[in-house]
């Protein structure tokens, strides 16, 4: 099939690997190894582009305009009147058009007031999927995302429109999929869960060396990671709080920090009210490719989000990142994380939101260094067999053939 991957979303950096980048990736390379031609269409550098590899980026010239586009948008920029994204919406559907006029089906990565995607496929009578990677309305609270009083209703009922005219709507968790269900009004028949996978090869046969921060630390003594920003969502106070605590009765032990965020300042005093400076690492953001480095130095692994946020973070990445380097894993004890850890079989779920019971999972750990060795095993099992992105796109791949036969 040739298929075109959308992501309308513009100010993208590919060269970054965040988790959008990362996943998406991750689902096209897969496509591409199942025999499919994919090519991404989004803003590159601000504006359309298309790539069949994500190194060569080729401009879509457009020629769209509309009479009244300069004065609408004159107007509601001035009184600060609710919006449709009508215009920008065509222009990106005219460089889809002219980015790949045989597809025979569109793939887009949702996002709010984007449906650029929906124009193209309705003028081409072709399949439109959506895949939607997070609970809309939750991340519209959580991120405290204003709009003016008028835009949220005209918000919604673009996107319920919008969901109503694809032919079928991927989640990444069961959680999703029916917060996508009951929100938006979607036929429960056509919302179907494909969870997140990882780049197992990356992480089963690593030979990168650390990151040139990490290099002068020891990490012979047990160490504890956290991979991620530091947002209210991802829960490193919780961790650290936990840590205070293990170092109470575990005096080698260190907990290593990796990445950044708007919480890093409260961490970073948190650590040092409880005087644990030499014992926390602090690694900054690192470059993707030292991760495998990173997760081979330490012990455990952690993730451990709010019970707030249990909606936000339902497939993350950094978990089957953990599972397929061999790490002993430990997350909240949350449905979604049932689903992907076997409590004491492929890793530890910990009772959610409270750092004591999250220290005496790693105590537990800490003081059976074989069921260390154990659970990493087994995830890294488990990872290889069902989460790496090849077995996501296989499962892509099973409901998008189900479109082109049907359609």
């Amino acid at each position: 099939m040739n298929i075109g991957y959308i992501w309308q979303q513009p100010a993208v950096d590919f060269t970054q690997t965040g988790a959008p980048q990362l996943h998406m990736r991750g689902v096209i390379h897969g496509l591409q190894k199942l025999g499919h031609t994919v090519r991404i269409i989004t803003y590159y550098q601000g504006t359309p582009h298309y790539s069949d590899d994500f190194r060569h980026w080729h401009p879509i010239a457009v020629n769209y305009t509309h009479p009244l586009k300069r004065p609408i948008q004159s107007i509601q920029g001035r009184l600060k009147l609710p919006y449709f994204n009508y215009f920008t919406n065509q222009a990106f559907a005219q460089a889809i058009l002219a980015a790949m006029p045989s597809a025979d089906l569109f793939y887009e990565r949702f996002h709010l007031m984007h449906y650029g995607a929906m124009f193209a496929c309705r003028q081409l009578k072709v399949p439109l999927v959506y895949e939607v990677n997070g609970d809309i309305v939750a991340e519209q609270k959580e991120f405290n995302i204003k709009t003016n009083r008028g835009q949220w209703p005209i918000t919604k009922k673009l996107t319920k429109y919008a969901f109503k005219q694809a032919t079928k709507i991927i989640a990444v968790g069961e959680t999703i999929r029916q917060r996508t269900i009951e929100s938006w009004a979607v036929d429960p028949h056509k919302v179907v869960v494909v969870p997140n996978g990882t780049d197992v090869e990356l992480f089963v046969n690593s030979d990168q060396t650390l990151p040139p921060q990490l290099q002068a630390y020891d990490f012979s003594p047990p160490t504890i990671v956290f991979v991620g920003g530091f947002q209210p969502w991802h829960g490193v106070d919780l961790i650290t709080r936990a840590f205070h605590e293990l170092s109470q009765h575990h005096p080698t032990a260190q907990l290593l920090l990796v990445g950044d965020g708007p919480q890093i300042t409260n961490i970073e005093q948190m650590v040092a009210k409880h005087n644990l400076q030499q014992r926390v690492i602090f690694a900054g953001r690192i470059n993707h490719r030292y991760l495998p480095a990173i997760l081979q130095a330490v012990d455990i692994a952690v993730i451990y989000h709010p019970s707030s946020a249990a909606n936000l973070v339902e497939s993350p990445l950094k978990i089957y990142e953990y599972m397929a380097a061999g790490k002993a894993v430990v997350a909240p004890d949350f449905p979604h994380m049932q689903k992907i850890i076997d409590h004491q079989q492929t890793g530890i779920l910990a009772p959610p939101d409270n750092p004591t019971a999250l220290a005496a999972c790693w105590q537990k750990l800490l003081d059976n260094p074989d069921l260390i060795n154990r659970l990493g095993q087994a995830a890294q099992k488990q990872a290889i067999t069902h989460h790496s992105w090849l077995a996501t796109a296989r499962k892509v791949n099973t409901h998008l053939l189900t479109l082109t036969t049907t359609s």
